[in-house]
């Protein structure tokens, strides 16, 4: 059916805590220091055989034997960081450890994000030292707060850890699942960002102000996204006669004025049932709708000859290998712009790319751990680390798309994509006919990835599926809230499923969505599905009810 199967003991966090920062930080900054961390109070390096060697500090560089990491605090827009830039004559180094040495309470409650979509992992939960948790993370007790974390577009993968005696920030400097070859090169990798706070205010109030200081350059959209895409009904059996039919809706049921995107998903490639694309986006754009298309710009085509990435980035699972084209070198690069080229060449004004994780990693974000690339494996130029080859292809995308296209990143690392992509796929697939995917995938990202939310890029939590298949109790909660976080919001609407009622709940729904709505869960839940939500624009309270009378599918 689917497309593939802080906090410390007392005093430690509080306003006048040194978890952050020294005193003698705090007395030269004022109390600025509370935006930022000081210098680690360890480094280490782990090589590809497990070895991990602890690096000499010299003021703020630290040193051993074919490496240099300097440490810098400075000041920006975005307040105080600790940027940290690599000079390496080695090839045999796959991950940096950077540790501050703290006192953390036991009982303090992290929320984490994860690689890439998020597959119903997200919510606070208690300390689990050897968890992974990539990009940033918060820390609560009580009502002190902190964050940590990276700036968005690093050059290299980041993932910290916590535990009652301190955190560390792991950096990869792998290229795919070996060591890249970073010798000759100075390299900043990342920009480190902190903030703490003491008092009552809005967990996710202070969690979006700190996306906002990650990210200084987000790309939003023009204006709000509304619209359909035909995958969650249609599920591959699309049709051009349908897409012009889900077109003529969309432009019905949106407000005046308001030219919904449309959007046609995989099944396109059949040419009896889609004879003219070209054709097609013009009859869209006709009937007052913006065209869209989705792609799979980097599975290989057997008829082109273009470097590809090795099947040993698979795994065991490499005899079921999906053959793709490498992105590090000159020949893959055009091989994966080509349908990009041409969905623009076919007047699509809206591109929806997917599968770019999977296909260059094997995997999918869920299954990562610590390790995002497993061993084994390593890009056609292997000079430049995992992260900066993926930087380049989302650059490139952009590139060739135009900045008159806007662009939606599907099993995409978020944290890279942020500033290149105006909107993100934030959740696995939600379906129009298993609920449960609904649930535990769509509410979940949207609950606890809100403050990304037009801080990062204009969040997309997938697919509102008006079908028969699943009752429309339910359905007309999950198009609600959606709409009313200000989220994008794409309908699948299956014909059959269109009655007067669902017809009337779409129109309302995007009225409201392309205003200025905004809202999250009242802040204290610790559900992975919260249930009850506060919104503004219109100000509002909901309750919803996510459940089913059965209980939830533990199968999906």
């Amino acid at each position: 059916m689917n497309r593939r199967d802080l906090v410390t003991q007392a005093g430690a966090l509080g306003l006048s805590s040194l978890l952050l920062a020294s005193a003698a930080d705090a007395a030269i900054r004022g109390g600025a220091a509370l935006d930022a961390l000081a210098a680690p109070d360890a480094v280490a390096a782990r090589t590809a055989d497990g070895t991990i060697t602890a690096l000499t500090r010299q003021g703020t560089a630290w040193s051993t034997r074919g490496l240099k990491l300097s440490v810098e605090g400075d000041r920006q827009a975005n307040g105080h960081g600790l940027t940290v830039a690599l000079e390496s004559g080695r090839a045999d180094v796959t991950f940096l450890r950077l540790r501050w040495r703290r006192q953390i309470a036991p009982d303090a409650h992290v929320l984490a994000d994860t690689w890439e979509r998020a597959y119903g992992e997200l919510g606070w939960r208690g300390l689990a030292p050897e968890r992974a948790l990539p990009w940033y993370f918060m820390l609560q007790q009580g009502e002190n707060v902190a964050a940590f974390g990276v700036e968005t577009q690093p050059n290299a993968f980041c993932f910290w850890q916590c535990d009652p005696d301190g955190l560390s920030l792991w950096i990869d400097l792998r290229n795919g699942g070996e060591p890249a070859n970073l010798a000759g090169r100075r390299l900043a990798l990342c920009r480190v960002l902190s903030s703490q706070w003491s008092g009552g205010a809005d967990s996710y109030d202070r969690l979006r102000t700190f996306c906002t200081r990650m990210c200084q350059k987000p790309l939003l959209p023009a204006g709000p996204i509304v619209g359909s895409n035909d995958w969650n009904y249609a599920y591959g059996r699309n049709t051009a006669a349908g897409i012009l039919r889900d077109a003529r809706l969309m432009v019905e049921l949106s407000p005046p004025g308001h030219r919904p995107f449309v959007v046609i998903d995989d099944g396109w490639q059949d040419k009896t049932r889609f004879p003219d694309l070209g054709e097609l986006a013009a009859q869209m754009r006709q009937s007052g709708a913006r065209p869209g298309i989705w792609i799979r710009p980097l599975r290989a085509e057997e008829q082109v000859r273009a470097t590809r990435l090795s099947p040993k980035r698979f795994g065991d699972a490499a005899t079921a290998e999906i053959a793709a084209y490498d992105p590090s070198v000159s020949d893959g690069m055009d091989a994966i712009l080509r349908s990009v080229r041409d969905a623009r060449a076919q007047g699509f004004e809206f591109i929806k790319h997917d599968f770019t994780t999977f296909e260059i990693f094997g995997q999918w974000g869920r299954d990562m751990g610590a390790q995002p690339g497993r061993r084994g494996w390593r890009f056609a130029d292997a000079t430049r680390t995992t992260a900066e080859i993926v930087l380049d292809l989302y650059r490139a995308i952009r590139s060739a798309a135009g900045s008159s296209c806007t662009i939606l990143g599907c099993n995409t690392f978020g944290h890279l994509a942020a500033g290149i992509f105006e909107t993100q796929r934030i959740s696995d697939d939600t379906s129009g006919r298993e609920w449960e995917r609904t649930r535990r995938f769509g509410v979940n990202a949207l609950a606890y990835r809100i403050p990304q939310h037009r801080t990062f890029f204009h969040a997309d939590p997938d697919i509102v599926a008006v079908t028969r298949i699943i009752p429309w109790r339910l359905t007309s909660q999950w198009l609600d809230v959606v709409a009313r976080s200000g989220t994008t919001l794409f309908i699948a609407p299956a014909p059959d499923a269109m009655t007067d009622e669902a017809r009337n709940a779409v129109r309302a729904a995007f009225a409201i969505a392309v205003g200025t709505p905004a809202g999250h869960p009242i802040a204290g839940s610790l559900s992975p599905t919260p249930e009850e939500w506060r919104f503004t624009s219109p100000s509002v309270t909901r309750r919803y009810n996510w459940d089913v009378p059965g209980g939830a599918d533990p199968f999906v």
